[in-house]
């Protein structure tokens, strides 16, 4: 039996070097569905901080480096852990960056109806 789940993408998420700064700057949207898998890469040629609420360092983005969260690795459908839907991400500069870019891809389920 089928189990009828697709792979989606939601809008890339992406912010210019020009527009970090010490303080935290939302990235894209909120993401519009739970998220199974999140994709974020610093392309930039300084460190990043990335926060979830806005106030919190969460991770450290070295530059050049990315991060892959697979939160829901061999999960069923509607069980396991996921990012939550309406998550902001939040970056600002560890030391200020002079080029490149931060992008955030975002994988969620669907089932089929």
């Amino acid at each position: 039996m089928a189990l009828g789940i697709r792979a989606l993408a939601e809008e890339l998420r992406e912010i210019a070097f020009g527009s970090i700064t010490g303080s935290y700057q939302a990235v894209g949207s909120a993401t519009g569905a739970p998220a199974r898998i999140v994709e974020i890469f610093n392309g930039m040629d300084e460190d990043l901080y990335l926060s979830l609420d806005g106030t919190t360092n969460h991770f450290r983005l070295f530059a050049g480096s990315g991060l892959v969260l697979d939160l829901c690795a061999n999960q069923n459908f509607d069980k396991g852990m996921f990012l939550a839907e309406q998550t902001t991400f939040y970056v600002k500069e560890a030391n200020t960056p002079s080029s490149g870019s931060l992008a955030i891809s975002v994988i969620y389920a669907k089932g089929d109806t």
